[in-house]
């Protein structure tokens, strides 16, 4: 009985770092708009430490889509990050999340004036609403480090294939053992 309980429970758990895995890879697609949508929401890994301690590096942030005029002062926004920011060499694909620390309208533009928790003044720039991606909802400490491992060689390696081929060889032997069983000469009973 214990047996056949610790079989099921390693089962179950190998299938579900098969999953976690498998979405893992596929959630790290570039850029943001064709990364994959779950419930509603897009998973990003955090590379920054410039919203410690609300968010810390390597947490997966789940963004969700928000109306720039639905966005108020101390709301989380994830944006890309302005041209003339010296925070990253590619700003095409770089993002930033921030907290909102006033909404600026000048001209008819809605604009965002931005800071990390971390740091010590506001962002030098205005974030355009178009450039709003959405709104921080909810992250996952530390799982961020869990996803860079999956994509790499040995991660995929002990993430994907191991636990693959333990649910094969397991499901193999299964086969093997219920095939045993029923070709074995059944015992006649005297009469």
């Amino acid at each position: 009985m214990i047996k056949k309980f610790f079989k099921w429970t390693m089962t179950i758990g190998l299938i579900l770092v098969l999953l976690l895995a498998v979405f893992s890879v596929f959630m790290q697609v570039r850029p943001f708009e064709k990364a994959p949508w779950i419930k509603g929401y897009k998973p990003l890994t955090v590379l920054g430490g410039s919203m410690e301690p609300a968010i810390h590096v390597g947490s997966v942030l789940f963004v969700k889509p928000i109306e720039a005029a639905d966005i108020e002062e101390g709301d989380i926004i994830t944006f890309k990050t302005p041209q003339d920011s010296k925070v990253f060499e590619d700003h095409s694909k770089s993002l930033t999340t921030h907290r909102v620390v006033d909404v600026v309208n000048e001209g008819g533009s809605l604009g965002f004036k931005t800071m990390g928790d971390a740091n010590e003044g506001p962002d030098g720039w205005i974030v355009p609403a178009e450039d709003v991606l959405g709104e921080a909802s909810f992250n996952v400490p530390y799982a961020g480090y869990f996803v860079s491992f999956a994509r790499t060689r040995n991660g995929f390696l002990f993430l994907i294939i191991l636990p693959a081929a333990l649910i094969i060889i397991g499901e193999i032997r299964n086969i093997f053992k219920c095939v045993k069983e029923n070709t074995k000469p059944k015992e006649v009973s005297e009469v």
